[in-house]
């Protein structure tokens, strides 16, 4: 009986923790001359994530990239996201300086807003980006 209780604990859990189907989406990273530096196909999981700013953090699941410069959005690092309301932060946030942020705000099925990074005493403006559902 209490193997069969632990079995099904764990099932449940792992259905909480998995990843949302309908939370899949396609984003694009603009310079500050609004040309095109990279796109990617995310899916914004309910799994938490470790983050070193403040908030309740989920990962964020790269399915797919291009980078059309050598110098882009950090796609193969540890991406988490996080909504205040209708806006959302999505970035580099586990190192505790030297944050690759996107900060927007939904509207309907689609995200805008800023790109930037910053850390202790400093930040800089890299551009914008655009993010919209997508189902797959």
């Amino acid at each position: 009986m209490i193997r069969l209780l632990f079995s099904l604990l764990l099932f449940t859990s792992h259905l909480c923790a998995s990843d949302d189907p309908q939370n899949f989406w396609r984003f694009n990273i603009y310079d500050n001359s609004g040309q095109l530096t990279s796109n990617a196909v995310i899916n914004l999981t309910k799994t938490p994530a470790n983050a070193c700013l403040d908030g309740k953090w989920f990962q964020v699941k790269v399915l797919e990239f291009n980078a059309m410069e050598a110098e882009t959005f950090p796609f193969t690092n540890q991406l988490s996201y996080r909504f205040d309301g209708n806006k959302i932060l999505l970035g580099r946030n586990n190192r505790c300086d030297s944050y690759a942020q996107l900060a927007g705000e939904l509207s309907g099925n689609s995200i805008s807003g800023s790109y930037f990074l910053f850390g202790l005493g400093w930040s800089k403006d890299l551009g914008t980006f655009s993010m919209s559902k997508v189902d797959i």
